[in-house]
């Protein structure tokens, strides 16, 4: 056996003892932290805390982190039709296997998580874009980008290692994303002070 084919099964292996330990109640709330609606009183708080800071900037980071979300959706789904790895739940070998929640399976494919990638992206983003945010605010915030993740293992439709790529996705596009949105917003600045 390969390294990597090593590497897989140990990822096949870590799924499995996570994905088994389902309790009804914890059903429900994993199905809660995986649907993005359920984040909206956290998005609407991050939203008040940067128009808090930034005021009439508050636009500019908007829109950046809108084009940071959609470009970070998109490469996973690029990264999905380009690797082609089966979800757990859809594995022709051990699939029938996997502990479903709702009869929810996902899609085909599932390298790498877009869950993942768009709620570090967002975390990283926003802790960075606050700082100082404060330690309570940032620990919700990694809280959310790890309860979304982590409620894709247990629900099914992901690997650790999707989630983890998608992850560290997410964690380069938010760095990314905060320069951009910095220089961006320099030259705003700069802009708004030659008219006053």
């Amino acid at each position: 056996m390969s390294a990597f084919d090593t590497l897989v099964e140990a990822d096949h292996q870590l799924f499995f003892y996570l994905n088994e330990a389902h309790r009804p109640w914890i059903d429900f709330l994993m199905s809660l932290f995986s649907n993005r609606l359920t984040w909206a009183p956290l998005y609407a708080l991050m939203l008040y805390k940067v128009y808090k800071k930034f005021g009439k900037a508050t636009w500019i980071i908007l829109c950046c982190t809108v084009a940071m979300i959609f470009f970070s959706d998109q490469t996973a789904n690029v990264f999905k039709e380009l690797v082609q790895r089966y979800r757990p739940t859809h594995h022709p070998l051990h699939g029938q296997f996997v502990h479903t929640v709702n009869d929810y399976r996902g899609g085909t494919y599932g390298f790498f998580s877009s869950h993942a990638a768009n709620a570090f992206a967002l975390m990283f983003f926003i802790i960075l874009m606050l700082k100082p945010a404060g330690k309570f605010f940032s620990i919700v915030c990694v809280a959310y980008a790890c309860l979304t993740s982590y409620s894709r293992i247990y629900l099914g439709v992901h690997y650790p290692a999707d989630i983890l790529a998608g992850a560290l996705c997410g964690l380069c596009l938010g760095f990314l994303f905060f320069n951009f949105t910095q220089v961006i917003l320099n030259k705003w600045n700069i802009k708004f002070q030659s008219q006053n």
